[in-house]
């Protein structure tokens, strides 16, 4: 267990989930942290890096290391995502809490 001057000393460290329906964000979220390290299930949805806009060379300098875990290959989980695509809709609201 670090001492909290050894803590403080330390670079901050973020590890975030994030959840969302295709098209969101999620990709372009995480990177734009500085040096991410990736652990993806959905191969497309990095496919933003391989574009040739400023933002996707900006998003792509951040890129470290990304590690895609699809047991299907790239092509099975693209027909997957397209096919469940049309079932997938945003929430219609939010719902506040009044309790």
């Amino acid at each position: 267990m670090p001492t909290a001057k050894d803590y403080l000393a330390q670079p901050p460290l973020f590890l975030i989930l994030a959840l969302g329906p295709p098209n969101s964000g999620k990709s372009d979220l995480a990177l734009t942290f500085p040096a991410c390290y990736v652990a993806s299930f959905d191969p497309e949805g990095f496919a933003i890096l391989k574009g040739t806009s400023e933002r996707a060379k900006t998003l792509a300098r951040n890129l470290r290391y990304i590690e895609v875990f699809s047991p299907y290959g790239e092509a099975a989980t693209k027909r997957l995502f397209e096919r469940t695509k049309p079932t997938i809709a945003p929430p219609a609201r939010m719902i506040e809490n009044k309790s």
